[in-house]
């Protein structure tokens, strides 16, 4: 548990926190600016959040740069720490002195502080799933119908982390991970179309396939009967190493014939003749006799030497694309005679044998490509079959923990509501979530709502800490709110509220909030050394 929070800043130095309910006081004049919800957000700052920085801009201009030390008890062990608002992505490990040890990032620390709150279950996301739950003036976190809402989360992150929460996420991360490899096969058939490595394929073009490999599968039966040599070796005219052979000769000769068309092209240009303007010049004299024949000239010279610049360029392109036809051509060569070389028929015609390794080429190619539309169609159905279980499972876990938060709701209700009101229900699905309001549509009553949903996940989960600040309790009825507190009490887990204008609440109830108490703040007892009011602030 948080046992201590000190600041040089502070008027009192050192704050102490205790087990159960924390309570930040405020007077009874409701005074605003004096550090309630101030101190609510640093202790979200010491659980590893960022609010305090990017909302507290004016403490840090008034006060400057200042760092809180901090200790967590957890049984026999005591934890230190400092982190400060200038080197804010930092946090400081220090031992009992608060003598600096050892720096570690932010993420370092939140592994190692929920490590000892037993959250490694929740990972990377527990500080998100207790930021959640830590409703604070400025977080914007305290939509009354969506209890899973912060600033940036989207719906389908909120469900998960709430599956996380509740540690039932193991078996649908298992599904996802199923998902997200077949999804990969998928991508990279794609890729491999997209770069030419297999062509592209449809089902129509499947069902062709089928056709001509049943057509090639006749005539390879009827070329091995017409050979002269029956001891012809045809499993090494369908060895791969053949076969890539025969691919590697195809797409030379491919690349064979872009080459020879591309020299057709430069000696076109280069035995086209120059143009020739001087002609067109003298006759344009003749229905111009005013026009600038010199200037013509001028231009006809600039161009002809552009003109003999580019055919020198022209020449060195065709020499170099002679130079690489005959390297291609020896390749061509090249393999035929390697091709040769591995099959060794006697009596038999080396056309006949390349004939032969053509169809047998052709047949494997258009297998790979069924093959891999065959994969992709498999994909499709098992990616099908995958998501629709995810699906059903989610769903019913989605159920169990609605259901679970429903009851602990109904049950808060009772106690806070001693007139049997409706309880809130919560709703979720794969794709969104609902708190729904009971009859009472007041606000007060949709805080005490969001309020109830906390304290189900507080109860029922590993969830180890909760923030309510005074927002949450500003137009609650005083019964209600007296009750409420009485459940706030009854928790362990440390749960930290600000409140003011106690003087409304019974004496039973002021009792366990000034035992409760860790500060109690006014306008000459504010939070930090220097008292300061910004019109806009709300605390």
């Amino acid at each position: 548990m948080l046992a201590e929070i000190r600041c040089e800043k502070f008027k009192q130095k050192i704050i102490t926190f205790h087990k159960g309910l924390n309570v930040v006081l405020g007077d009874d004049k409701a005074t605003n600016s004096i550090g309630k919800t101030t101190l609510l957000m640093i202790i979200d700052f010491i659980f590893g959040g960022n609010t305090y920085i990017i909302n507290g801009t004016d403490i840090i201009e008034n006060l400057g740069s200042h760092e809180f030390q901090y200790r967590f008890d957890f049984g026999e062990e005591s934890l230190y720490f400092i982190r400060d608002t200038n080197n804010y992505k930092f946090v400081n490990i220090c031992d009992k002195n608060y003598s600096k040890i050892n720096e570690i990032s932010p993420d370092e620390y939140k592994k190692l502080l929920f490590k000892k709150y037993e959250l490694e279950f929740l990972e990377n996301n527990a500080r998100t799933i207790i930021g959640t739950c830590s409703r604070i003036w400025g977080k914007d976190n305290y939509i009354v119908d969506k209890p899973l809402k912060t600033k940036d989360s989207k719906n389908d992150t909120a469900i998960n982390n709430l599956i996380k929460l509740f540690n039932k996420y193991g078996f649908i991360e298992s599904l996802e991970n199923q998902i997200n490899k077949i999804k990969n096969q998928n991508n990279a058939i794609k890729d491999a179309i997209k770069t030419e490595l297999i062509p592209t394929i449809n089902k129509k073009q499947y069902d062709s396939n089928k056709e001509e490999l049943a057509e090639l599968s006749k005539k390879i039966d009827k070329f091995k009967k017409s050979v002269d040599d029956f001891n012809l070796d045809l499993k090494s005219l369908m060895s791969e190493e053949l076969i890539e052979l025969k691919n590697q000769k195809n797409s030379l000769c491919i690349k064979k014939n872009q080459i020879l068309n591309k020299i057709k092209r430069v000696e076109s240009n280069l035995n086209s003749d120059d143009i020739k303007i001087k002609n067109k010049f003298n006759k344009l004299v003749d229905f111009f006799p005013n026009i600038n024949l010199k200037k013509l000239n001028e231009i006809n010279d600039f161009h002809n030497k552009i003109s003999s610049s580019l055919k020198s360029e022209l020449t060195k392109e065709n020499e170099q694309l002679k130079a690489l036809l005959n390297i291609v051509e020896d390749d061509i060569n090249n393999i035929a005679v390697e091709m040769e070389n591995k099959i060794k028929i006697k009596n038999t015609s080396s056309y006949s044998v390349e004939r032969l390794a053509d169809l047998l080429t052709r047949e494997n190619n258009l297998k790979q490509s069924n093959q891999y539309y065959e994969k992709a169609e498999e994909n499709k159905m098992n990616l099908k079959d995958v998501k629709e279980e995810l699906s059903t499972i989610k769903t019913n876990i989605l159920n169990e923990i609605s259901n679970l938060i429903n009851i602990e709701m109904y049950n808060y209700f009772r106690v806070i509501y001693k007139d049997k009101r409706t309880s809130p229900t919560f709703s979720i699905n794969l794709e969104t979530y609902n708190l729904k309001r009971s009859g009472d549509t007041g606000t007060g009553s949709a805080y005490i709502n969001l309020i109830s949903f906390d304290l189900a996940l507080f109860k029922i989960t590993k969830l180890p800490i909760l923030i309510h600040d005074t927002i949450m309790f500003k137009n609650v009825e005083v019964p209600a709110f007296e009750n409420l507190t009485k459940l706030y009490n009854s928790f362990d887990k440390q749960i930290f509220i600000s409140i003011d204008e106690i003087y409304r609440f019974s004496q039973g109830t002021k009792d366990i909030l000034n035992s409760e108490k860790v500060i109690a703040l006014d306008e000459q007892n504010t939070l930090f050394i220097k008292n300061w009011k910004v019109n806009t602030d709300k605390n």
